[in-house]
């Protein structure tokens, strides 16, 4: 039974794509599926050009606010925040890796057309965040910290985290990150913090006579107001867990 209804949905996958595109009829489809139809056959620049406009423009007439995007490791959330200030939202179609004339020329042309109601003022700050690259916040950017433990006694440490990278970044700011402390994620046990209160009197962590401990820390931005200077908003991932392993002296 599971592999009849694999190979239907593989023939309906196919099929759907089985009739040539035409700016006549691409108004019964979603930018999804022409992303993906653009793979299946050869189109013309000038075809890909039309559908991105007409779709563009009907998607205008409905309402919709949104930019089309490619995703890779090298992208960041800059131009996902700072066109989510101006009401948009990003619709991520597919990877960037692989290179596809006729998918750039559609994503072009219909974000062409979508931010042709944006002011002077607002494309003016869109190109300066659309080519930012240094100054902005990363995951990695959690990782390097600083760790100081000190052993209380045989049933006690105290354990103490900074991280200048982080200060450097969010200055001011950087009172409204909290950290959630614990032996295991999702843990009853599990302590939060503020950053500071870790940084200057760190939190007393029960033992057992051990000498390495392993401990699980969850870097809580929810309370960080918006930072469009750091492709920083509130659209983003707020919850970054790293894991690290304690020497007790």
């Amino acid at each position: 039974m599971r592999t009849t209804l694999t190979i239907l949905l593989i023939s309906l996958f196919v099929n759907s794509y089985s009739q040539r595109l035409t700016c006549n009829s691409i108004s019964k489809y979603s930018v999804s599926d022409i992303y993906q139809a653009l793979f299946q056959k050869e189109y013309s620049i000038s075809e890909s050009k039309c559908f991105g406009e007409k779709i563009a423009n009907l998607d205008k007439k409905k309402g919709l606010k949104r930019v089309l995007s490619l995703y890779g490791p090298f992208t960041t959330g800059c131009l996902k925040c700072i066109y989510n200030k101006f009401g948009f939202t990003m619709v991520e179609l597919g990877p960037n890796d692989i290179f596809n004339n006729n998918i750039i020329q559609f994503i072009d042309s219909y974000n062409g057309v979508m931010t042709s109601i944006l002011n002077k003022e607002q494309r003016k700050e869109l190109d300066k965040y659309a080519y930012k690259s240094n100054l902005i916040f990363n995951f990695f950017q959690t990782t390097l910290n600083r760790y100081k433990v000190v052993k209380m006694n045989d049933s006690t440490f105290n354990f103490k985290m900074s991280s200048d990278t982080l200060e450097n970044l969010f200055h001011s700011d950087i009172k409204y990150l909290k950290i959630e402390i614990g032996e295991s994620l999702n843990s009853a046990n599990n302590r939060e913090v503020k950053y500071l209160d870790l940084k200057y009197n760190g939190v007393n962590i029960p033992i057992n006579n051990e000498l390495e401990k392993k401990l699980f820390i969850c870097f809580d931005f929810d309370e960080m107001p918006n930072r469009y200077d750091l492709c920083w908003c509130e659209i983003l991932e707020h919850k970054y867990r790293i894991t690290i392993p304690i020497k007790i002296k």
